[in-house]
């Protein structure tokens, strides 16, 4: 019968939580993910953690699980409130019960408040535009909170519509239209400066309504 002799404790990887986990209704759920490599086959896992209450950075005794101890999961979650701090740590076993070292601790801290801007220095409003046709715009921000965050910025574009330049026809003429004179010919001004002959004809030769005869005005009372 043959087997092998294995003194190498498994070579273990762990990912998560990030440094902030967003806190919905005062609770946060922190999960540690983890996976081992052996060069026979890996057993089993622990899992341990610990807590600062909230306001404070003095961590509180680890806390064993029993059912994280020895587990075959690859991942281990536990709920934490607005403003605390957890940190997890994890450590693997193989076939031939040879243990690897525990982890460096994996913190987070449970954020529950919203961040506030506190400063946003814009562009300005106008560029000149490169012979490249692009401009670069940069937009400084200032935070207030109480952990280490980042920012969304969104952009909107839009084309601006200058002026109608030299050449353009005005929306209300044509193109080729005629241009326009200040006075109309045969306007009420014109006739009324030309003089009455006693025909009722002006002397521009327009006819003009006939004055009304003594007959037809009307009887004085």
């Amino acid at each position: 019968m043959c087997g092998i002799v294995d003194g190498t404790a498994p070579r273990l990887t762990v990912h998560g939580p990030a440094s902030a986990t967003k806190a919905v209704n005062g609770k946060a759920t922190v999960t540690v993910s983890y996976q081992a490599t052996d060069d026979t086959w890996v057993k089993s896992y622990d899992v341990r953690y610990k807590r600062a209450a909230k306001g404070s950075t003095t961590y509180g005794a680890r806390v064993y699980p029993s059912s994280w101890q020895g587990t075959t999961a690859w991942s281990k979650s536990v709920t934490a409130t607005t403003g605390q701090r957890v940190c997890l740590s994890v450590r693997a076993r193989d076939g031939a019960n040879n243990v690897s070292a525990w982890s460096s601790s994996r913190c987070t801290f449970a954020d529950g408040t919203k961040p506030k801007l506190t400063k946003v220095v814009a562009p300005g409003r106008w560029y000149g535009v490169p012979k490249s046709g692009k401009v670069r715009a940069t937009v400084r921000l200032a935070d207030k909170d109480d952990h280490a965050l980042r920012f969304d910025v969104r952009v909107r574009k839009a084309t601006v519509k200058g002026p109608l330049g030299p050449g353009r026809p005005s929306p209300r003429e044509p193109r080729n239209a005629p241009p326009r004179s200040r006075r109309r010919p045969g306007s009420r001004r014109a006739s009324r400066s030309a003089p009455m002959t006693r025909r009722g004809t002006s002397a521009r030769g327009r006819r003009h309504a006939a004055p009304t005869s003594p007959s037809r005005l009307p009887r004085r009372a």
